[in-house]
């Protein structure tokens, strides 16, 4: 069984980039409307919630066996068997009925389902991303997309290989009240909404498909800045109608400063000897979370490596041509290759 699970990616655009506006710069697409691909999510959280003390036998069972290892991997492993500290007297079955009659919980799934009561738009938005995983990588497993709620602790998970989860209580808005009870600071709560799902989703499956996203030690900070930049890069490929601050999670006002102090980012880099420092704590400053970057300007988004990542494997993938698939960058193209041959010189 593989996990992959991430809880909160990707910060909110402001309100005029949430309906794809036009000045966002058109990335390379490809035809992918011959391939026979239709996406249809199962709404687990309404048949879950639909368990009752009278039910819960039957229900369960039903459960079971329309989603086969998902169900029990939910239970189990997701919501730890619905125990509460160490009291180990009560059964799973006992608190699965707490839980769903819990006044608490059926306000947020009622929260959820207002919210999301027509999901034709997701479906749409898999559909896309599942016909450009299948043009760029037609051996990559599509897992079945489902939704979920978890108590704000997935934003999307994948479960083997056969399911893509979501959890839909994940991405209620900034402006929702419990978000701040459960301690998420605000440039996170920016990133909560509906338009990030699909985007979280096919990070997801990245990870999936190339193994964690994760922060490795040792490494220069420009290696892990490449391999993050490969992993956007991806996004930008399986998402291209996707915009940018969509996919890399900055505010339009933190966008347009990257774009305008490219040659300042690059430069401030080489001059304080970054680019090369295998410091964990330098690298974090660049490769992590956060409402800015530490030692940058108060306008400059966290995470700020991965942005230069993306822009140098673009400058990779726009030198090789037609040489390099996107499947060979992913799978076969080490960083120092991408480096070497990227030429990436920031014009001032």
């Amino acid at each position: 069984m593989k996990l992959q699970k991430i809880f909160l990616v990707f910060a909110i655009a402001s309100v005029c980039f949430l309906s794809q506006c036009k000045c966002n710069k058109s990335k390379p697409d490809v035809d992918v409307s011959g391939i026979d691909v239709s996406v249809k999510i199962d709404r687990f959280e309404q048949e879950f919630f639909a368990i009752t003390k009278d039910n819960v036998a039957e229900q369960t069972k039903a459960l079971e066996r329309k989603y086969g290892y998902f169900y029990p991997f939910y239970v189990h492993d997701l919501m730890q068997g619905f125990r509460t500290g160490d009291d180990t007297t009560v059964s799973v079955t006992q608190n699965i009925v707490a839980f769903t009659s819990d006044s608490f919980m059926r306000s947020f799934y009622d929260t959820v389902e207002a919210k999301y009561a027509d999901v034709k738009d997701l479906e749409q938005g898999f559909t896309d991303a599942y016909k450009h995983i299948r043009y760029y990588f037609p051996e990559a497993p599509l897992p079945k997309v489902i939704t979920m709620i978890t108590q704000v602790s997935y934003g999307a998970i994948t479960a083997d290989t056969s399911v893509l989860a979501i959890g839909l209580d994940m991405f209620l808005g900034d402006k929702f009240p419990y978000y701040d009870n459960f301690g998420i600071p605000e440039y996170i709560q920016r990133k909560l909404d509906r338009e990030y799902i699909v985007t979280n989703g096919v990070t997801v499956l990245g990870n999936l498909y190339f193994g964690p996203d994760e922060y490795k030690p040792g490494q220069p900070l420009l290696e892990a800045m490449v391999e993050r930049g490969k992993r956007m890069y991806f996004l930008s490929r399986i998402l291209p109608q996707t915009h940018d601050t969509i996919l890399i999670g900055y505010s339009a006002k933190q966008l347009a400063w990257c774009n305008e102090s490219e040659y300042a980012i690059w430069q401030y880099m080489n001059e304080k000897d970054l680019l090369y420092t295998d410091k964990t704590r330098e690298q974090l400053r660049f490769m992590k979370e956060g409402p800015t970057t530490n030692g940058m300007p108060m306008e400059s988004p966290g995470n700020l490596g991965s942005w230069i990542g993306w822009k140098i494997v673009s400058k990779y993938m726009e030198e090789a041509g037609d040489k390099v698939s996107l499947k060979q960058l992913m799978t076969e193209v080490d960083n120092k290759t991408i480096l070497a041959k990227a030429n990436y010189r920031p014009k001032k």
